[in-house]
């Protein structure tokens, strides 16, 4: 997927933010129970940690020479996207489905 291909997303995450800045914690709920909501929130999280951890792949490769230490680091950086994409695809379940 190419940067120009998420823009929308990007604009829509941001527009969802501003147009919930200040909203109280019910609205904003009530707004992510939405499914047409909570899908593309899910996907801006998705592709916000795929280039989070393509990101610090690249630090990683750069700065680690020692090949234990960067394999390390890679397998540790891919445990966390994974782990926080979970948490965060939990958290918008939840509330789309139980609110």
């Amino acid at each position: 997927m190419t940067a120009v291909a998420l823009v929308p997303l990007f604009i829509f995450f941001i527009l969802f933010v501003i147009a919930h800045l200040g909203a109280s914690y019910e609205a904003v709920t009530a707004s992510l129970a939405n499914p047409f909501v909570s899908v593309l929130m899910a996907m801006m999280v998705l592709a916000g940690l795929i280039h989070m951890r393509i990101g610090m792949q690249e630090v990683i490769d750069d700065y680690i020479h020692n090949e234990l230490l960067k394999l390390s680091a890679l397998m540790a950086n891919t445990f966390f996207t994974v782990l926080v994409g979970g948490f965060c695809i939990f958290a918008l379940l939840k509330i789309a489905f139980v609110g």
